[in-house]
């Protein structure tokens, strides 16, 4: 039975273009699918369960990890000029196996079909389904009334980003099951037939009236970026890379799919690595401008780190030859450790030894590694006693890539005294890289001033206070200055004081705004919360 194809074949746009066969070509290879375009394509993209694979028209096919094409399957083609794709080929019934999230898929029958028909195998199961032309997003969504719809029906040649909520088959029938099945054959009922099946199933081509069209394109809007690229040469040592190795790409020592085999020693196929879905809280990719690392396992369980790095960029793909010369300390990302206390850093706004609040929050953030971090990877001891994983929390972060886990531990049970935090990192399946860092500290749930002075001391124009407040709450804080004969001539105040380090500057004026003149002076600092207050005397020398 012939059913009708346009002989128009697949119209392109000079840009990007969603696509698809809508027939099975004898020959799938690109060069041959493409041959009508007359080289005036540029990257073709296919993407399944969350991986990139490509062909790029200014590379060596050599390179290639796109080589046939696939009935079902949608593509994203970037092309240079307008024009059109003619595929002459068989028609068939097939399934199209769906995974949880994207899928880009095609409409592989001859015909326009509306999207409640062309979906019947996968009804409840799909969320949305989206289409690009002419730098604009229609869709369709599963959840809300077609009439709401930019989206309605599918095209033959046409491809279509398809998100699923489960796992399923989409089948598609290429034999004509009934009598207006049969209509399809005559091209003089095709439209007749399509605009009856519309008019059934109250469908529009276009937007509801009322509803603007950029709340479509907002809605309808396809949020998974298209891929960085790289491909090139790799060596080790000096030599060929060896058939069987892989090569994979960290971000902030994230591991960004896909992984790459070595099927050709000393070369590399083009690698397509993922960009993050903002949509979503996980990490799937990188961001524009992240730093890529590329890492290269053998056969033999070796591991390298190329000693070239780059960058991650949308839709562009880069040339890239890399190698490594040693498997020692480079064959690891090295783990860092940062710890805060509340929004204050370790080694810069506190340093060991420093009182907190038992009721402050410890962060460890996690950066760095090669390999996927669980709870099981980390190790917290307080004063040479290992802590209880109840008695802290593991955090992954899924939001960026900026770093890979956060512990956080509350020191609220805590009695007055001096404690030794110490955090150990150890990455599964290498125990050379790893990392540990301490950090001491006081806690006084008793309101105390310490190390109180003022620098510098004599003083010419003006001059800082400082000081350590012991408490587990914030402090007001005030410094009266007085002269030999005690006389009040300047009072500082300053409110919810942290716990820890402050400092308080002072421009050597009195209450006036005049300069006090040379001579021994007296001040009093007293810091006090609610019910509780203590207080020192210490004394400054201005000498011009």
């Amino acid at each position: 039975m012939q059913l009708y194809i346009s002989p128009k074949g697949i119209p392109v746009e000079a840009e990007w273009n969603l696509i698809s066969l809508p027939r099975q070509p004898e020959d799938a290879s690109v060069e041959t699918v493409l041959s009508s375009l007359n080289n005036g394509w540029k990257k073709l993209l296919a993407y399944s369960n969350g991986t990139w694979i490509g062909a790029d028209s200014d590379i060596p096919s050599s390179f290639w990890t796109l080589k046939q094409m696939e009935w079902g399957r949608g593509y994203w083609l970037q092309t240079i000029d307008q024009g059109q794709i003619v595929v002459a080929g068989t028609e068939k019934s097939s399934s199209l196996p769906l995974n949880i999230g994207w899928n880009l898929i095609g409409n592989t029958t001859p015909l326009n079909q509306i999207i409640p028909d062309a979906l019947t195998s996968i009804n409840g199961k799909w969320k949305k389904l989206l289409y690009y032309s002419a730098g604009t997003w229609y869709g369709a969504d599963a959840s809300v009334p077609t009439s709401f719809w930019s989206l309605n029906e599918l095209k033959p040649g046409a491809g279509y980003w398809l998100e699923m909520a489960e796992e399923d088959t989409l089948e598609i029938s290429r034999i004509p099951s009934s009598q207006n099945d049969l209509m399809l054959s005559n091209s003089k009922n095709r439209n007749s037939f399509i605009s009856n099946l519309r008019s059934k199933s109250n469908l529009s081509l276009h937007p509801t009236q009322g509803i603007k069209k950029t709340n479509f394109e907002k809605h309808y809007k396809l949020s998974v970026p298209r891929p960085s690229g790289y491909y090139g040469t790799v060596t080790l040592k000096n030599v060929p890379a060896p058939y069987g190795s892989k090569i994979s790409a960290w971000i902030n020592g994230i591991h960004i799919p896909p992984e790459i085999t070595i099927s050709t020693p000393g070369q590399y196929d083009l690698m397509l690595l993922n960009g993050d879905d903002p949509q979503t809280p996980e990490i799937e990719g990188g961001i524009q401008g992240d730093q890529i690392i590329f890492k290269i396992q053998t056969l033999n369980e070796e591991v390298f780190i190329s000693d070239k790095k780059d960058i991650w960029e949308e839709g562009i793909n880069h040339r890239l030859d890399i190698s490594a010369l040693s498997i020692n300390d480079s064959s690891q990302i090295p783990i860092s450790i940062e710890i805060k206390v509340n929004d204050r850093i370790v080694g810069q706004d506190i340093l060991d030894g420093d009182p907190i609040s038992n009721n402050a929050t410890i962060f460890a953030i996690i950066s760095g590694g090669d390999s996927q971090l669980t709870s099981e990877n980390f190790q917290l001891y307080l004063n040479s006693q290992l802590l209880d994983k109840n008695l802290y929390s593991y955090i992954p972060n899924t939001e960026n890539s900026e770093f890979r886990a956060k512990l956080v531990y509350l020191p609220s049970s805590l009695t007055d005294g001096e404690y030794d935090l110490r955090i150990e990192v150890i990455e599964n399946g290498a125990a050379s890289n790893k990392n540990t860092v301490n950090f001491s500290f006081l806690i006084s749930t008793t309101l105390k001033l310490e190390k109180v002075v003022n620098f510098p001391n004599p003083m010419q124009q003006d001059t800082k206070f400082t000081y350590y407040l012991l408490n587990d709450n914030p402090a007001d804080v005030s410094i009266k200055i007085y002269t030999v004969a005690g006389r009040l001539i300047k009072t500082i105040q300053t409110f919810s004081n942290q716990v820890g380090y402050n400092e308080i500057y002072w421009n050597g004026t009195d209450e006036f705004g005049d300069e006090i003149a040379n001579g021994v002076y007296f001040y009093k600092i007293t810091a006090k919360n609610g019910s509780e207050k203590t207080e020192l005397i210490e004394r400054l020398v201005v000498m011009k």
